[in-house]
Protein backbone atom coordinates (compact mmCIF):
# COMPACT_ATOMS: atom_id res chain seq x y z
CA UNK A 1 0.00 0.00 0.00
CA UNK A 2 2.83 2.35 0.90
CA UNK A 3 4.53 1.67 -2.45
CA UNK A 4 1.32 2.44 -4.35
CA UNK A 5 0.92 5.75 -2.52
CA UNK A 6 4.55 6.66 -3.22
CA UNK A 7 4.13 5.82 -6.91
CA UNK A 8 0.96 7.94 -7.15
CA UNK A 9 2.71 10.92 -5.58
CA UNK A 10 5.63 10.57 -7.99
CA UNK A 11 3.27 10.53 -10.97
CA UNK A 12 1.43 13.57 -9.61
CA UNK A 13 4.71 15.50 -9.29
CA UNK A 14 5.65 14.54 -12.85
CA UNK A 15 2.29 15.75 -14.15
CA UNK A 16 2.70 18.97 -12.19
CA UNK A 17 6.11 19.57 -13.74
CA UNK A 18 4.71 19.09 -17.20
CA UNK A 19 1.82 21.47 -16.53
CA UNK A 20 4.15 24.02 -14.99
CA UNK A 21 6.50 23.89 -18.00
CA UNK A 22 3.62 24.43 -20.39
CA UNK A 23 2.07 27.17 -18.29
CA UNK A 24 5.19 29.25 -17.54
CA UNK A 25 6.23 32.41 -19.32
CA UNK A 26 4.24 35.04 -21.15
CA UNK A 27 1.26 33.74 -23.04
CA UNK A 28 1.74 30.08 -22.11
CA UNK A 29 -1.66 29.74 -20.48
CA UNK A 30 -3.37 29.63 -23.87
CA UNK A 31 -1.14 26.77 -24.97
CA UNK A 32 -1.99 24.78 -21.87
CA UNK A 33 -5.68 25.35 -22.50
CA UNK A 34 -5.34 24.41 -26.17
CA UNK A 35 -3.27 21.29 -25.60
CA UNK A 36 -5.17 18.10 -26.24
CA UNK A 37 -5.30 15.82 -23.23
CA UNK A 38 -3.73 12.44 -23.85
CA UNK A 39 -6.14 9.52 -23.57
CA UNK A 40 -5.51 6.51 -21.41
CA UNK A 41 -2.38 4.48 -21.98
CA UNK A 42 -2.46 3.01 -25.47
CA UNK A 43 -2.36 -0.78 -25.76
CA UNK A 44 0.73 -2.39 -27.32
CA UNK A 45 0.79 -2.06 -31.10
CA UNK A 46 -1.75 0.78 -31.16
CA UNK A 47 -1.84 3.09 -34.16
CA UNK A 48 -0.61 6.69 -33.88
CA UNK A 49 -3.09 9.17 -32.48
CA UNK A 50 -3.99 12.40 -34.27
CA UNK A 51 -3.82 15.79 -32.57
CA UNK A 52 -7.05 17.75 -32.94
CA UNK A 53 -5.17 21.08 -32.92
CA UNK A 54 -2.35 20.36 -35.38
CA UNK A 55 -3.61 17.37 -37.31
CA UNK A 56 -0.27 15.65 -36.63
CA UNK A 57 0.06 11.92 -36.07
CA UNK A 58 1.55 11.35 -32.61
CA UNK A 59 3.08 7.96 -31.70
CA UNK A 60 1.29 6.09 -28.90
CA UNK A 61 2.49 6.68 -25.40
CA UNK A 62 2.11 9.42 -22.82
CA UNK A 63 5.70 10.58 -23.25
CA UNK A 64 5.30 11.13 -27.00
CA UNK A 65 2.07 13.01 -26.44
CA UNK A 66 3.57 15.33 -23.82
CA UNK A 67 6.55 16.04 -26.06
CA UNK A 68 4.25 16.91 -28.94
CA UNK A 69 2.07 19.19 -26.78
CA UNK A 70 5.18 21.04 -25.60
CA UNK A 71 6.59 21.41 -29.11
CA UNK A 72 6.73 24.56 -31.20
CA UNK A 73 4.42 23.30 -33.97
CA UNK A 74 1.62 22.44 -31.58
CA UNK A 75 1.91 25.73 -29.72
CA UNK A 76 1.86 27.77 -32.92
CA UNK A 77 -1.27 26.03 -34.13
CA UNK A 78 -2.87 26.42 -30.71
CA UNK A 79 -2.01 30.13 -30.77
CA UNK A 80 -3.58 30.63 -34.19
CA UNK A 81 -6.71 28.80 -33.08
CA UNK A 82 -7.18 30.52 -29.72
CA UNK A 83 -5.54 33.94 -29.94
CA UNK A 84 -6.98 35.63 -33.04
CA UNK A 85 -5.52 38.92 -34.15
CA UNK A 86 -7.07 41.23 -36.72
CA UNK A 87 -7.95 39.06 -39.70
CA UNK A 88 -7.54 35.67 -37.99
CA UNK A 89 -3.77 35.47 -37.39
CA UNK A 90 -1.90 35.26 -34.10
CA UNK A 91 1.68 35.28 -32.94
CA UNK A 92 3.03 32.28 -31.09
CA UNK A 93 2.10 31.95 -27.45
CA UNK A 94 5.73 31.86 -26.32
CA UNK A 95 6.18 35.46 -27.54
CA UNK A 96 5.24 38.42 -25.38
CA UNK A 97 2.52 40.48 -27.06
CA UNK A 98 3.75 43.71 -25.46
CA UNK A 99 7.43 43.32 -26.39
CA UNK A 100 8.50 43.78 -30.03
CA UNK A 101 9.80 40.64 -31.70
CA UNK A 102 13.46 40.37 -32.53
CA UNK A 103 14.53 40.87 -36.12
CA UNK A 104 15.48 37.22 -36.46
CA UNK A 105 12.14 36.03 -35.13
CA UNK A 106 10.18 38.47 -37.32
CA UNK A 107 11.86 37.13 -40.44
CA UNK A 108 11.75 33.43 -39.51
CA UNK A 109 8.26 33.07 -38.05
CA UNK A 110 5.53 33.52 -40.71
CA UNK A 111 2.78 34.24 -38.19
CA UNK A 112 4.65 37.09 -36.53
CA UNK A 113 5.77 38.40 -39.91
CA UNK A 114 2.21 38.43 -41.23
CA UNK A 115 0.82 40.05 -38.10
CA UNK A 116 3.37 42.84 -38.35
CA UNK A 117 2.74 43.50 -42.02
CA UNK A 118 5.22 41.19 -43.70
CA UNK A 119 8.48 41.99 -41.96
CA UNK A 120 7.64 44.41 -39.18
CA UNK A 121 8.74 47.94 -38.63
CA UNK A 122 12.35 47.25 -39.65
CA UNK A 123 11.30 46.40 -43.19
CA UNK A 124 9.17 49.51 -43.49
CA UNK A 125 12.04 51.64 -42.22
CA UNK A 126 14.39 50.12 -44.75
CA UNK A 127 11.95 50.92 -47.52
CA UNK A 128 11.74 54.51 -46.38
CA UNK A 129 15.52 54.77 -46.27
CA UNK A 130 15.83 53.67 -49.88
CA UNK A 131 13.41 56.39 -50.87
CA UNK A 132 15.42 59.25 -49.40
CA UNK A 133 16.56 60.69 -52.74
CA UNK A 134 14.53 62.48 -55.40
CA UNK A 135 11.14 60.91 -55.68
CA UNK A 136 11.79 59.03 -52.47
CA UNK A 137 8.40 59.94 -51.08
CA UNK A 138 6.60 58.21 -53.94
CA UNK A 139 8.82 55.16 -53.61
CA UNK A 140 8.25 55.02 -49.87
CA UNK A 141 4.49 55.31 -50.39
CA UNK A 142 4.57 52.55 -53.00
CA UNK A 143 6.59 50.35 -50.67
CA UNK A 144 4.20 51.02 -47.80
CA UNK A 145 1.21 50.21 -50.04
CA UNK A 146 2.86 46.95 -51.13
CA UNK A 147 3.61 46.00 -47.51
CA UNK A 148 0.02 46.73 -46.48
CA UNK A 149 -1.30 44.70 -49.42
CA UNK A 150 0.96 41.78 -48.51
CA UNK A 151 -0.27 41.90 -44.92
CA UNK A 152 -3.88 41.67 -46.15
CA UNK A 153 -2.98 38.76 -48.39
CA UNK A 154 -1.27 36.89 -45.56
CA UNK A 155 -4.26 37.45 -43.29
CA UNK A 156 -6.42 35.73 -45.90
CA UNK A 157 -4.11 32.74 -46.43
CA UNK A 158 -5.11 30.80 -43.24
CA UNK A 159 -8.73 30.72 -44.41
CA UNK A 160 -7.57 28.80 -47.50
CA UNK A 161 -4.78 26.49 -46.27
CA UNK A 162 -4.52 26.91 -42.49
CA UNK A 163 -1.32 27.87 -40.69
CA UNK A 164 0.85 24.80 -41.24
CA UNK A 165 3.49 24.12 -43.85
CA UNK A 166 1.15 25.12 -46.69
CA UNK A 167 0.90 28.58 -45.14
CA UNK A 168 4.62 29.13 -45.59
CA UNK A 169 4.57 27.90 -49.17
CA UNK A 170 1.72 30.23 -50.10
CA UNK A 171 3.15 33.19 -48.18
CA UNK A 172 6.42 32.95 -50.11
CA UNK A 173 4.51 33.71 -53.30
CA UNK A 174 3.56 37.19 -52.08
CA UNK A 175 6.76 39.21 -52.19
CA UNK A 176 6.53 42.90 -51.34
CA UNK A 177 8.94 43.94 -54.10
CA UNK A 178 7.02 41.95 -56.72
CA UNK A 179 3.73 43.43 -55.50
CA UNK A 180 5.19 46.95 -55.74
CA UNK A 181 6.39 46.26 -59.29
CA UNK A 182 2.98 44.90 -60.28
CA UNK A 183 1.33 47.98 -58.78
CA UNK A 184 3.61 50.29 -60.81
CA UNK A 185 2.79 48.39 -64.01
CA UNK A 186 -0.92 48.55 -63.30
CA UNK A 187 -1.02 52.26 -62.49
CA UNK A 188 1.21 53.04 -65.47
CA UNK A 189 -1.17 51.28 -67.83
CA UNK A 190 -4.16 52.95 -66.22
CA UNK A 191 -2.54 56.38 -66.67
CA UNK A 192 -1.73 55.58 -70.31
CA UNK A 193 -5.29 54.46 -70.88
CA UNK A 194 -6.60 57.65 -69.28
CA UNK A 195 -4.42 59.83 -71.51
CA UNK A 196 -5.55 57.81 -74.51
CA UNK A 197 -9.19 58.43 -73.66
CA UNK A 198 -8.58 62.14 -73.14
CA UNK A 199 -6.75 62.42 -76.45
CA UNK A 200 -9.52 60.54 -78.25
CA UNK A 201 -12.15 63.10 -77.32
CA UNK A 202 -13.76 61.18 -74.48
CA UNK A 203 -14.89 58.19 -76.49
CA UNK A 204 -16.02 56.47 -73.31
CA UNK A 205 -18.77 58.94 -72.42
CA UNK A 206 -18.34 59.87 -68.77
CA UNK A 207 -15.03 58.06 -68.53
CA UNK A 208 -12.92 61.12 -69.36
CA UNK A 209 -14.38 63.15 -66.54
CA UNK A 210 -13.95 60.34 -64.05
CA UNK A 211 -10.26 60.00 -64.87
CA UNK A 212 -9.31 63.31 -63.26
CA UNK A 213 -9.78 62.26 -59.64
CA UNK A 214 -8.71 59.10 -57.86
CA UNK A 215 -7.93 57.19 -61.06
CA UNK A 216 -9.00 56.32 -64.55
CA UNK A 217 -12.38 54.78 -65.20
CA UNK A 218 -11.76 51.75 -67.38
CA UNK A 219 -14.59 50.65 -69.63
CA UNK A 220 -13.17 47.12 -69.82
CA UNK A 221 -10.32 45.77 -67.75
CA UNK A 222 -9.10 42.55 -69.31
CA UNK A 223 -6.50 40.68 -67.29
CA UNK A 224 -4.86 37.61 -68.85
CA UNK A 225 -2.82 35.79 -66.21
CA UNK A 226 0.25 33.63 -66.67
CA UNK A 227 -0.39 32.68 -70.28
CA UNK A 228 -3.64 30.95 -69.32
CA UNK A 229 -5.98 33.07 -71.43
CA UNK A 230 -3.86 33.64 -74.49
CA UNK A 231 -5.52 36.99 -75.13
CA UNK A 232 -3.21 39.49 -73.46
CA UNK A 233 0.25 38.26 -74.47
CA UNK A 234 0.84 41.24 -76.75
CA UNK A 235 0.24 43.60 -73.87
CA UNK A 236 2.83 41.90 -71.67
CA UNK A 237 5.66 41.53 -74.20
CA UNK A 238 7.88 43.99 -72.33
CA UNK A 239 7.68 42.13 -69.03
CA UNK A 240 9.66 39.23 -67.68
CA UNK A 241 8.24 36.05 -69.30
CA UNK A 242 9.79 33.79 -66.69
CA UNK A 243 7.54 34.70 -63.79
CA UNK A 244 4.77 32.33 -64.85
CA UNK A 245 1.69 32.04 -62.68
CA UNK A 246 3.31 33.83 -59.77
CA UNK A 247 3.48 37.11 -61.69
CA UNK A 248 -0.20 36.75 -62.56
CA UNK A 249 -1.10 36.32 -58.90
CA UNK A 250 0.82 39.49 -58.09
CA UNK A 251 -1.01 41.38 -60.84
CA UNK A 252 -4.37 40.28 -59.45
CA UNK A 253 -3.33 41.31 -55.95
CA UNK A 254 -2.10 44.69 -57.22
CA UNK A 255 -5.42 45.22 -58.99
CA UNK A 256 -7.26 44.40 -55.76
CA UNK A 257 -5.17 46.92 -53.85
CA UNK A 258 -5.73 49.63 -56.46
CA UNK A 259 -9.49 49.07 -56.49
CA UNK A 260 -9.64 49.05 -52.70
CA UNK A 261 -7.69 52.33 -52.50
CA UNK A 262 -9.78 54.01 -55.20
CA UNK A 263 -6.78 54.46 -57.51
CA UNK A 264 -8.69 52.79 -60.35
CA UNK A 265 -12.41 52.78 -61.08
CA UNK A 266 -14.02 50.17 -63.31
CA UNK A 267 -17.42 49.75 -64.87
CA UNK A 268 -16.72 46.39 -66.48
CA UNK A 269 -14.13 43.96 -65.17
CA UNK A 270 -12.97 40.82 -66.99
CA UNK A 271 -10.36 38.53 -65.45
CA UNK A 272 -9.02 35.33 -67.01
CA UNK A 273 -6.87 32.97 -64.93
CA UNK A 274 -5.26 29.61 -65.71
CA UNK A 275 -6.57 26.32 -64.37
CA UNK A 276 -4.01 25.66 -61.61
CA UNK A 277 -4.33 22.51 -59.52
CA UNK A 278 -1.00 22.57 -57.63
CA UNK A 279 -1.79 23.18 -53.96
CA UNK A 280 0.28 26.26 -53.08
CA UNK A 281 -0.08 27.86 -56.52
CA UNK A 282 -3.85 27.31 -56.58
CA UNK A 283 -4.24 28.67 -53.04
CA UNK A 284 -2.19 31.78 -53.87
CA UNK A 285 -4.42 32.39 -56.89
CA UNK A 286 -7.66 32.07 -54.92
CA UNK A 287 -6.30 34.26 -52.11
CA UNK A 288 -5.62 37.06 -54.60
CA UNK A 289 -9.00 36.57 -56.29
CA UNK A 290 -10.76 36.71 -52.91
CA UNK A 291 -9.20 40.09 -52.17
CA UNK A 292 -10.12 41.26 -55.65
CA UNK A 293 -13.76 40.24 -55.16
CA UNK A 294 -13.90 42.08 -51.83
CA UNK A 295 -12.36 45.19 -53.37
CA UNK A 296 -15.26 45.36 -55.83
CA UNK A 297 -17.41 46.70 -52.99
CA UNK A 298 -15.54 50.01 -53.42
CA UNK A 299 -16.71 50.32 -57.05
CA UNK A 300 -20.22 51.82 -56.93
CA UNK A 301 -20.38 52.16 -60.72
CA UNK A 302 -19.53 48.53 -61.49
CA UNK A 303 -21.91 47.06 -64.07
CA UNK A 304 -20.45 43.73 -65.20
CA UNK A 305 -17.96 41.23 -63.82
CA UNK A 306 -16.54 38.33 -65.78
CA UNK A 307 -14.30 35.71 -64.17
CA UNK A 308 -13.03 32.96 -66.46
CA UNK A 309 -10.84 29.95 -65.71
CA UNK A 310 -8.94 29.03 -68.85
CA UNK A 311 -9.53 25.39 -69.87
CA UNK A 312 -6.10 24.93 -71.43
CA UNK A 313 -4.51 23.35 -68.36
CA UNK A 314 -7.65 21.32 -67.62
CA UNK A 315 -7.01 18.90 -70.49
CA UNK A 316 -3.70 17.91 -68.91
CA UNK A 317 -5.45 17.39 -65.57
CA UNK A 318 -7.93 15.03 -67.24
CA UNK A 319 -5.12 13.08 -68.88
CA UNK A 320 -3.63 12.55 -65.41
CA UNK A 321 -6.89 11.15 -64.07
CA UNK A 322 -8.45 14.35 -62.72
CA UNK A 323 -7.18 13.83 -59.17
CA UNK A 324 -5.83 17.39 -59.02
CA UNK A 325 -9.36 18.81 -58.98
CA UNK A 326 -10.19 17.49 -55.51
CA UNK A 327 -8.75 20.49 -53.68
CA UNK A 328 -10.11 23.23 -55.93
CA UNK A 329 -13.79 23.51 -54.84
CA UNK A 330 -13.00 24.53 -51.22
CA UNK A 331 -10.57 27.18 -52.47
CA UNK A 332 -12.96 28.59 -55.05
CA UNK A 333 -15.77 28.59 -52.50
CA UNK A 334 -13.93 31.44 -50.74
CA UNK A 335 -13.80 33.39 -54.01
CA UNK A 336 -17.50 32.87 -54.70
CA UNK A 337 -18.46 33.89 -51.16
CA UNK A 338 -16.45 37.11 -51.51
CA UNK A 339 -18.10 37.73 -54.87
CA UNK A 340 -21.49 37.18 -53.22
CA UNK A 341 -20.69 39.87 -50.66
CA UNK A 342 -19.74 42.29 -53.43
CA UNK A 343 -22.92 41.52 -55.37
CA UNK A 344 -25.05 42.15 -52.27
CA UNK A 345 -23.38 45.54 -51.75
CA UNK A 346 -23.61 46.71 -55.39
CA UNK A 347 -27.14 47.37 -56.63
CA UNK A 348 -25.63 48.79 -59.82
CA UNK A 349 -24.31 45.37 -60.84
CA UNK A 350 -26.12 44.04 -63.90
CA UNK A 351 -24.29 40.84 -64.74
CA UNK A 352 -21.88 38.34 -63.20
CA UNK A 353 -20.40 35.90 -65.69
CA UNK A 354 -18.45 32.82 -64.61
CA UNK A 355 -16.62 30.45 -66.94
CA UNK A 356 -14.80 27.39 -65.66
CA UNK A 357 -14.13 23.75 -66.50
CA UNK A 358 -16.36 21.18 -64.78
CA UNK A 359 -15.56 20.43 -61.15
CA UNK A 360 -13.84 23.73 -60.33
CA UNK A 361 -16.74 25.80 -58.97
CA UNK A 362 -18.66 24.20 -56.06
CA UNK A 363 -22.48 24.18 -56.41
CA UNK A 364 -23.47 25.43 -52.94
CA UNK A 365 -21.60 28.76 -53.12
CA UNK A 366 -22.90 29.19 -56.65
CA UNK A 367 -26.50 28.90 -55.46
CA UNK A 368 -25.82 31.40 -52.66
CA UNK A 369 -24.28 33.79 -55.18
CA UNK A 370 -27.30 33.46 -57.45
CA UNK A 371 -29.70 34.25 -54.58
CA UNK A 372 -27.63 37.28 -53.51
CA UNK A 373 -27.56 38.67 -57.04
CA UNK A 374 -31.33 38.34 -57.33
CA UNK A 375 -31.89 40.23 -54.05
CA UNK A 376 -29.22 42.92 -54.48
CA UNK A 377 -31.54 45.64 -55.80
CA UNK A 378 -34.32 45.02 -53.26
CA UNK A 379 -32.43 46.49 -50.32
CA UNK A 380 -31.37 49.58 -52.25
CA UNK A 381 -34.93 50.26 -53.44
CA UNK A 382 -36.25 49.83 -49.91
CA UNK A 383 -33.64 52.30 -48.60
CA UNK A 384 -34.63 54.91 -51.18
CA UNK A 385 -38.34 54.44 -50.52
CA UNK A 386 -37.73 54.82 -46.79
CA UNK A 387 -36.90 58.46 -47.52
CA UNK A 388 -40.54 59.20 -48.38
CA UNK A 389 -41.96 57.39 -45.37
CA UNK A 390 -44.00 59.71 -43.09
CA UNK A 391 -41.93 58.83 -40.00
CA UNK A 392 -38.65 57.30 -41.19
CA UNK A 393 -38.04 59.98 -43.80
CA UNK A 394 -39.76 63.04 -42.39
CA UNK A 395 -36.56 65.13 -42.85
CA UNK A 396 -35.55 63.58 -46.18
CA UNK A 397 -35.54 65.89 -49.25
CA UNK A 398 -37.02 63.07 -51.33
CA UNK A 399 -40.45 63.69 -49.81
CA UNK A 400 -40.82 66.95 -51.72
CA UNK A 401 -40.09 65.47 -55.13
CA UNK A 402 -42.77 64.62 -57.68
CA UNK A 403 -43.56 60.97 -58.12
CA UNK A 404 -42.10 60.87 -61.63
CA UNK A 405 -38.77 62.33 -60.48
CA UNK A 406 -38.67 59.94 -57.53
CA UNK A 407 -39.24 57.00 -59.89
CA UNK A 408 -36.28 58.09 -62.02
CA UNK A 409 -34.05 58.33 -58.94
CA UNK A 410 -35.22 54.92 -57.76
CA UNK A 411 -34.52 53.27 -61.11
CA UNK A 412 -31.07 54.89 -61.28
CA UNK A 413 -30.16 53.76 -57.76
CA UNK A 414 -31.46 50.21 -58.13
CA UNK A 415 -32.93 49.02 -61.43
CA UNK A 416 -36.08 46.99 -61.09
CA UNK A 417 -34.76 44.14 -63.23
CA UNK A 418 -32.37 42.03 -61.11
CA UNK A 419 -28.85 41.24 -62.18
CA UNK A 420 -28.03 38.05 -64.01
CA UNK A 421 -25.67 35.22 -63.20
CA UNK A 422 -24.30 33.63 -66.37
CA UNK A 423 -22.52 30.33 -65.81
CA UNK A 424 -20.59 28.63 -68.57
CA UNK A 425 -18.96 25.22 -68.29
CA UNK A 426 -16.38 24.17 -70.84
CA UNK A 427 -17.20 21.17 -73.00
CA UNK A 428 -14.87 18.33 -71.88
CA UNK A 429 -14.79 16.98 -75.46
CA UNK A 430 -13.28 20.22 -76.75
CA UNK A 431 -10.84 20.98 -73.94
CA UNK A 432 -7.87 19.59 -75.79
CA UNK A 433 -8.62 21.36 -79.08
CA UNK A 434 -7.85 24.88 -77.78
CA UNK A 435 -11.34 26.08 -78.71
CA UNK A 436 -13.09 28.80 -76.84
CA UNK A 437 -14.69 27.53 -73.66
CA UNK A 438 -17.95 29.28 -74.45
CA UNK A 439 -18.58 27.19 -77.58
CA UNK A 440 -20.09 24.28 -75.70
CA UNK A 441 -21.21 25.97 -72.53
CA UNK A 442 -24.30 25.97 -70.40
CA UNK A 443 -25.65 29.25 -69.03
CA UNK A 444 -28.04 30.01 -66.22
CA UNK A 445 -29.38 33.37 -65.08
CA UNK A 446 -30.94 34.69 -61.90
CA UNK A 447 -34.02 36.83 -61.95
CA UNK A 448 -36.62 37.22 -64.66
CA UNK A 449 -34.33 38.63 -67.34
CA UNK A 450 -33.49 36.80 -70.54
CA UNK A 451 -30.05 35.24 -70.43
CA UNK A 452 -29.55 35.19 -74.19
CA UNK A 453 -28.71 38.86 -74.38
CA UNK A 454 -26.21 38.59 -71.58
CA UNK A 455 -24.54 35.65 -73.31
CA UNK A 456 -24.04 37.73 -76.44
CA UNK A 457 -22.67 40.66 -74.45
CA UNK A 458 -20.22 38.50 -72.53
CA UNK A 459 -19.06 36.68 -75.64
CA UNK A 460 -18.41 39.95 -77.44
CA UNK A 461 -16.45 41.36 -74.51
CA UNK A 462 -14.27 38.26 -74.30
CA UNK A 463 -13.59 38.19 -78.04
CA UNK A 464 -12.10 41.67 -78.14
CA UNK A 465 -10.80 41.76 -74.57
CA UNK A 466 -7.15 41.64 -75.62
CA UNK A 467 -7.43 44.98 -77.41
CA UNK A 468 -8.85 46.63 -74.28
CA UNK A 469 -6.27 45.31 -71.84
CA UNK A 470 -5.30 47.76 -69.17
CA UNK A 471 -3.07 45.52 -67.06
CA UNK A 472 -1.73 42.08 -67.80
CA UNK A 473 0.09 39.23 -66.19
CA UNK A 474 3.74 38.48 -66.69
Amino acid sequence: MHGDELGGATNARARGRRRGWLGGGPGHGAAAAAAVAAPAAAPPGAAPRRCDVCGCAVPPGDRSWSQHAAGIQHRRNAAAARLPAGGGLAVSVFEDWAAPASGRYATKDPLASALRGGGGGSGAGAGGGRGGGPGGGDEADARAAAEALRARLLREVPAHVGVGADYRRVARRFDADALAAARRRLLGRAAARREEERGGGGGGGGAAGAGTGAGARLQLHQLAIGGGGGGGDEEAEGEDPGEGAASGVEDIAALAGALEAGEIEVEELAVTVPCITAGAHAAALTVALTLLARALRRQPGLLRVRLAVSPEGFAEVLRQGGTGLAGLPPLWARVLDALRGAASALPSLREVSLEAPPGVLPPEPLSRLQAAIARASDGARAAVLAGVHPRAGRDCPLRGLPTEVLACILDAAAPRQPAQLVLRLADPLQLGSGADSSSGSDSSSSGDGDSSGSDDDTSSSSSDGSSDAAAGGG
